[in-house]
């Protein structure tokens, strides 16, 4: 493996550490899940916001 590869171990020790750093408990999952075989997923639920309007200027003003 070359410098900046990543292992799966590695990838468990980062969601290790996030878990802590958000009090989130691997077996009452309030932000990330883990998917057995396959990795993880945000546990949260998902709300979807309208994108905020943007007002355009005509040109060369």
């Amino acid at each position: 493996m070359g410098e900046g590869d990543v292992t799966d171990r590695a990838i468990d020790q980062y969601v290790k550490r996030l878990r802590e750093k958000l009090g989130d408990d691997p077996a009452e999952p309030r932000f990330v899940a883990t998917v057995r075989g396959a990795g993880y997923r945000a546990a949260g639920p998902v709300v979807r916001r309208a994108a905020p309007r943007v007002e355009r200027r005509a040109a060369g003003r």
